[in-house]
C-alpha cells in the first residue's frame, strides 16, 4: 500500500529483527536485486531457463494465495488449481499466473446442475519486475478452459473468474514523479547511470532511483547527479575526519554513527534546506538515511571509486507503516473535522494554518506527522497514503502537489477531504493487521503450534 511496492519477503521492511525475533541473522546476497535483475543472475550462473526463468512463488507459500482462514484443506483446493493454471498457461510468455481461493461461496455450476460452492479467481499478467503490471489479454478460448478444468478437477469450485485490472498505481505514481521532476527542472537525458566499476546502469535501475556522486571539496563532500540539473548535495564531513584518512562506506559509515553528520540539497533557484545523515538498520543490515523537507530516502547501495562517493536513492521510497502513521491520520482528521477550519487556499506554508486554526489537508497532515512522529517526512507512510488514494479517485489528474493541488481543486468539497482521510486510515490500519497477521503466520509454520502457544502464553504472563 505504502509507496512504491516493497520487497515484502524483506523482514526488516516487515518491522521484524530477526535477530531478535528468532535469535539469528539472514544472509541476503541478492537483496538488492528484484525478480529481472535474479534472473540475470542466474543466467550469468549458468543455470537452466526451467530455473532462472519459473515464474514467482510466495514467500508464505500458497496460504498466501487463500482468503480468509488458510486451512489445509483450503490450502490443498487452492493447490490443485493452481496445478491447471500453471499448466494450461506455461506456453503464453506472461510474468505470472495464479489462482486464489476466495472466502464468500457462491452460486454457479458444476456438473451441468446449478450449485453452491467455492470460486477461485484466476490471475495472469505481464511485467518485467513486478513493480508495475498490465494483466495479460487471454483469449475467451482459454479462460472458458481454465474454468472448465477447475470445475472438473478441483472439488469444491463452481465458479471461476478473471481478474482484469488497471495498469499498478505504481505506474501512475513513476508518472506522477515525471511530473514532479518536471515541475523541478529536473531534465533527465537519455541517461546511463553507472557507478564505475558496479555496472549499475539505467536498465537494471528502477525509475525512480537516482545516483549521486560526491567530491571531496574543502571542508565536505558535494556533488550532484549529472542529469539533475543545478540541483547539489552535500555532506559536511572532512576526508580527515574518516578513520585514517580513508575514503571508504566503512568510514562514511562510522563517521554518520558517531558523529552529528549534516549537509544541503540545494535547489536551482539557490534556495536551500538541510540534510541530515543517520544510520538505521535496513534490511538487516546497517544503512545511511538520508533525512530532508523533501522525504527521508535510503541509501539502497554505495560505492567508493577513484576517490569518489557514490550512492542510490529511491526518491519515492516510503518506510512501512507504523501505529504513529495512523495516529497521525487520525490527528489530521480531526483538525479538518469542521468545515469551518477547513483552508482551501493552501500554499504550503503552514504557519498561518496553525496560528489561526485554519488546516489544508497537506499542512494538517504536516502537523499530525510533527506532533506524532516527532518529525517530519514528506514521504511517510500516512503522507503516502493519502496521495495514492487521491491517485485512486481522481484518475489522470495531472496534480504535481497531489495533496495541495486536490485540495484547492475547485471540484473539491470539504467532504472528499475526509473522504480520503478515511480510506487512508483504513489502508494503514489495514497494513498494520496484515503485517501482524503475516508475522503469526509465518511463526506458526516455521516454529509449530506449541511453541506458538508457549510464546503466548509467556506474553500473557508478562
Amino acid at each position: 500500500m505504502a509507496g512504491i511496492k516493497r520487497q515484502h519477503n524483506v523482514f526488516a521492511q516487515l518491522g521484524i529483527d530477526p535477530q531478535e525475533a528468532f535469535g539469528y541473522h539472514i544472509i541476503e546476497p541478492l537483496i538488492q536485486l528484484r525478480k529481472d535483475g535474479v534472473r540475470r543472475v542466474g543466467k550469468a550462473l549458468g543455470l537452466p531457463d526451467e530455473i532462472s526463468g519459473r515464474i514467482p512463488f510466495p514467500g508464505p507459500a500458497l496460504s498466501a494465495r487463500v482468503i480468509g482462514e488458510a486451512t489445509t484443506e483450503r490450502i490443498e483446493t487452492v493447490r490443485k488449481a493452481t496445478a491447471v493454471v500453471e499448466r494450461l498457461l506455461a506456453g503464453i510468455g506472461a510474468f505470472q499466473y495464479l489462482a486464489i481461493l476466495h472466502e464468500d461461496r457462491v452460486t454457479g455450476m458444476r456438473d451441468g446442475e446449478r450449485d453452491f460452492g467455492q470460486q477461485i479467481e484466476v490471475r495472469c499478467w505481464d511485467s518485467v519486475d513486478a513493480r508495475t503490471a498490465t494483466p495479460t489479454r487471454l483469449s475467451f478460448e482459454i479462460i472458458e478452459k481454465l474454468a472448465l478444468e477447475i470445475i472438473r478437477e478441483v472439488p469444491g469450485i463452481v465458479s471461476v473468474t478473471y481478474n482484469v485490472a488497471p495498469p499498478s498505481n505504481e505506474r501512475r505514481r513513476e508518472m506522477r514523479l515525471g511530473l514532479f521532476v518536471l515541475s523541478l527542472v529536473l531534465v533527465l537525458g537519455p541517461s546511463v547511470y553507472r557507478l564505475r566499476g558496479q555496472g549499475i546502469s539505467q536498465d537494471t535501475l528502477p525509475e525512480n532511483h537516482l545516483v549521486f556522486t560526491l567530491r571531496s571539496v574543502e571542508d565536505r563532500f558535494k556533488g550532484a547527479n549529472e542529469h539533475l540539473r543545478g540541483f547539489t548535495v552535500s555532506m559536511d564531513i572532512s576526508q580527515e575526519q574518516l578513520e585514517g584518512g580513508l575514503l571508504s562506506i566503512e568510514n562514511v559509515t562510522r563517521a554518520v554513527r558517531n558523529l552529528k553528520v549534516t549537509g544541503t540539497l540545494t535547489y536551482p533557484d539557490g534556495a536551500s534546506t538541510e540534510i541530515e545523515y543517520e544510520v538505521v538498520r535496513h534490511r538487516d543490515a546497517e544503512g545511511i538515511y538520508m533525512k530532508t523537507t523533501l522525504g527521508f530516502f535510503l541509501w539502497e547501495s554505495a560505492v567508493v571509486r577513484d576517490d569518489e562517493l557514490m550512492f542510490v536513492i529511491d526518491f519515492w521510497y516510503t518506510p512501512p507503516a507504523r501505529p504513529t502513521d495512523l495516529a497521525a491520520l487520525e490527528l489530521a482528521e480531526r483538525l479538518l473535522a469542521d468545515s469551518v477550519n477547513w483552508h482551501q487556499q493552501d500554499d504550503r506554508r503552514c504557519g498561518d494554518d496553525i496560528e489561526r486554526n485554519k488546516w489544508s489537508l497537506f499542512c494538517a497532515l504536516k502537523h499530525a506527522s510533527v506532533e506524532k512522529m516527532g518529525e517530519y517526512n514528506h514521504h511517510n507512510s500516512a503522507m503516502n497514503a493519502v496521495r495514492f488514494i487521491i491517485d485512486d479517485v481522481v484518475r489522470d489528474h495531472g496534480f504535481a502537489h497531489p495533496l495541495m493541488d486536490y485540495n484547492n481543486a475547485q471540484s473539491t468539497r470539504h467532504a472528499d477531504v475526509l473522504r480520503v482521510l478515511a480510506i487512508a486510515k483504513e489502508r494503514v490500519k489495514q497494513e498494520l493487521e496484515d503485517r501482524s497477521l503475516s508475522f503469526r503466520q509465518f511463526t506458526a509454520t516455521m516454529f509449530g503450534s506449541s511453541l506458538m502457544r508457549r510464546a503466548t502464553a509467556d506474553t500473557v504472563a508478562e
